[in-house]
């Protein structure tokens, strides 16, 4: 098997939403945090099966674990929002939240179910299988994207009216949301025949150590974890360079 940037770019992403899922269901208390370890869970799913892409050696293989990714990125969607919508507090329109349940479940079927979202793949870079954008992946991508984007209106909101602490928390969210959504979406671009390398989708790694460094220090999501500044650092520097680096190697 020969290791690529995309590879460890999976990797990487993959590993290092075990630490944050970890803590969030060890000490759930409400619903907001037992959506939130889903979500964890759903990017963790993404991670993997483009990880599982990098190394099929096989069309067919790679084709199977395309299938997981892209119902990973389904439930993405569908478990931010509703992390969201009960992170603010902000009321939602019955309307809106029926659209998101019916888009993620409908998503996830045609993925693992069909081949409407995607149907074929190409080889790219000399090196490995990626999908070829269907009409199903244009359709539901588009509309996975205005869902993160109000969930996104949702939280920037909630930072404008709120102060102190709860703004603090919220902030680190935005922003370490942010960092992975953009960078995860990046790797759908070669899927429309562009040749951009995938490999920023690493950063949504760093999305989950900046919301880890959070709870510890800001306990986003108010979630209350007794330990020292330096336990803090430790954890948060083995989360970021250990697990990685240990399995890249």
């Amino acid at each position: 098997m020969k290791f690529n940037l995309f590879i460890f770019s999976s990797l990487f992403l993959s590993f290092a939403c075990i630490p944050l899922t970890v803590l969030i269901f060890l000490n759930a208390r409400s619903r907001a945090h037992w959506l939130w370890g889903a979500f964890n869970i759903a990017v963790g799913v993404y991670g993997m099966g483009m990880l599982f892409v990098g190394i099929s050696k096989t069309y067919d293989s790679a084709f199977f674990w395309w299938k997981v990714a892209i119902f990973g990125v389904a439930n993405i969607g569908l478990f931010f929002f509703f992390t969201i919508s009960e992170f603010t507090g902000i009321a939602q329109r019955k309307i809106w939240s029926s659209v998101v349940i019916i888009h993620g479940i409908l998503f996830s079927i045609f993925t693992l179910g069909t081949n409407f979202v995607f149907n074929s793949l190409q080889f790219v870079f000399d090196d490995f299988y990626y999908y070829k954008a269907g009409m199903g992946w244009n359709i539901f991508f588009m509309i996975w994207m205005v869902i993160v984007i109000r969930a996104f209106i949702l939280l920037y909101r909630f930072i404008q009216q709120n102060k102190g602490f709860k703004a603090t928390q919220a902030k680190y969210l935005f922003w370490g949301m942010l960092l992975g959504f953009t960078s995860g979406a990046t790797a759908s671009i070669p899927s429309w025949g562009f040749h951009v390398y995938p490999a920023c989708h690493f950063l949504v790694g760093v999305y989950a150590a900046i919301c880890t460094y959070a709870i510890f220090r800001y306990q986003l999501m108010d979630i209350r974890i007794a330990v020292t500044r330096l336990g803090v650092f430790f954890f948060f520097f083995s989360m970021v360079f250990g697990i990685p680096l240990f399995f890249g190697f």
